[in-house]
């Protein structure tokens, strides 16, 4: 695996998120995820989207997790179907 890459290096990539670790930083809350793309690649991705956050909060209290994702802009928010 590579270092991390951000969210937005991953926009319109089909990902399952493994797993994920939330953090707290100097800005707030952010998380550290792993997911895996269509090819096998496994990619290490940061984020501190409030949307990613919530919806990847819901999916591991939820016990939904690996779940399968994209990424993508609304704007200059991060979204993810």
């Amino acid at each position: 695996m590579a270092q991390s890459e951000h969210v937005e290096d991953v926009l319109g990539v089909e990902l399952t998120i493994t797993k994920g670790t939330f953090k707290t930083g100097n800005h707030g809350e952010y998380v550290v995820f792993t997911a895996i793309d269509e090819e096998g690649e496994e990619h290490e991705i940061i984020s501190g989207a409030k949307y990613v956050l919530d919806a990847l909060h819901d999916a591991a209290d939820q016990g939904a997790l690996p779940v399968q994702v994209e990424f993508y802009k609304e704007g200059n928010t991060v979204m993810l179907a």
